[in-house]
């Protein structure tokens, strides 16, 4: 869901101008309260229990992020504490 906070207007006016000609918003992911459909004003419940009004954007969101390759020390790391716990259990 995508919630407008501020408007152009309401924005600081120390921000570079491509910045505070848009509009601040958040993007927050939450349960439907009532069924709706993309792109309308909808209501969710956010895992922390606030509830957030705003449009509804995507369904189910996929994560599309990532950190990268994992670092090979702690690669190496993992891979030393799993045989030390395979150990153990032995």
């Amino acid at each position: 869901m995508r919630q407008r906070l501020l408007e152009p207007h309401e924005r600081a006016p120390s921000l570079p101008e491509d910045t505070a000609a848009l509009p601040y918003e958040a993007l927050v992911r939450g349960i439907l309260l009532e069924p709706a459909e993309v792109g309308a004003q909808a209501t969710i419940r956010t895992a922390a229990g606030r509830v957030v009004a705003g449009q509804l954007e995507i369904v189910e969101p996929a994560d599309a992020h990532t950190f990268g390759r994992p670092p090979a020390a702690l690669v190496a790391v993992d891979e030393a504490i799993s045989e030390l716990l395979r150990r153990c259990r032995e």
